[in-house]
């Protein structure tokens, strides 16, 4: 049984992705203001979300928090 439960639905890990990609698009579409060119802001804005996401597994790696490889475990403990 506990070798079930350590395994993880594809649906779980890309939920886990998704979050935390909207939640980096967001800020990085916050950080841009004043931006008049569709062209630049997505330019930029896809350099500010690959940056973010490299500060993120940064830090979680640097504190040994947890990863969106995990996030369906802590979830399924949270909601049991």
């Amino acid at each position: 049984m506990k070798k079930n439960k350590s395994t993880f639905s594809e649906f779980e890990y890309e939920y886990g992705n998704t979050l935390l990609s909207l939640a980096i698009e967001r800020v990085a579409g916050n950080n841009l203001k004043n931006i008049k060119d569709d062209s630049e802001f997505e330019r930029k804005l896809t350099i500010l979300i690959k940056s973010y996401q490299h500060w993120y597994y940064c830090v979680a790696y640097r504190y040994k928090l947890p990863t969106l490889r995990i996030l369906p475990y802590i979830l399924r403990l949270i909601s049991t």
